[in-house]
């Protein structure tokens, strides 16, 4: 009786935990939206979005369908790229 019923408490807290991981990474991804203040640069069929603040251009994120290689260009509308973001 203690073996089944420690199978049961067993198998309930691995559904448990697989649960919770499945929802946190479905609730981890979040769409890229662009704010007002920024712009958007073409890369082949990538797009990059971007500040420019004091006269430097800061990256600040990607489209969400990005993929392969992204080199992000020394300098965008000939101002030069400085930074990139956090959650670029």
């Amino acid at each position: 009786m203690k073996k089944t019923l420690g199978k049961a408490l067993s198998l309930f807290l691995c559904v448990i935990m697989l649960a919770t991981t499945a929802i946190g990474s479905v609730n981890s991804y979040a769409e890229y939206i662009k704010s007002p203040d920024e712009y958007e640069y073409k890369i082949g069929e990538n797009t990059i979005y971007y500040r420019i603040i004091n006269n430097e251009v800061t990256i600040s994120g990607c489209n969400d369908d990005t993929y392969g290689e992204l080199v992000i260009p020394e300098k965008i509308n000939n101002i030069p790229v400085r930074y990139v973001g956090e959650s670029a």
